[in-house]
């Protein structure tokens, strides 16, 4: 009897890893549905085209705008916590 990953892109992954290393496999695939999301938005709305109608570089500059995004929000939260301290 296998034991089911309750997430695809999980399968085989849980069962070797640890519990701290399981919450980080989910938490980096939350991050990337959300950069999924955030680069269709980018291609609908800086480069006016549909997500699936987009070329390849049209596609890398969205990823490279998300990353961008992704960034200067970790950036701005580490100046935010360390003006905190």
């Amino acid at each position: 009897m296998s034991q089911e990953s309750p997430h695809p892109s999980l399968h085989g992954l849980e069962s070797s890893a640890t519990p701290s290393r399981t919450i980080q496999l989910r938490f980096d695939l939350v991050c990337l549905a959300s950069m999924r999301r955030s680069n269709d938005h980018h291609l609908l709305f800086d480069v006016v085209v549909a997500p699936a109608a987009a070329e390849p570089h049209e596609r890398s500059r969205a990823i490279a705008r998300s990353v961008r995004d992704v960034l200067c929000q970790q950036e701005s939260d580490r100046c935010r916590s360390r003006a905190d301290m």
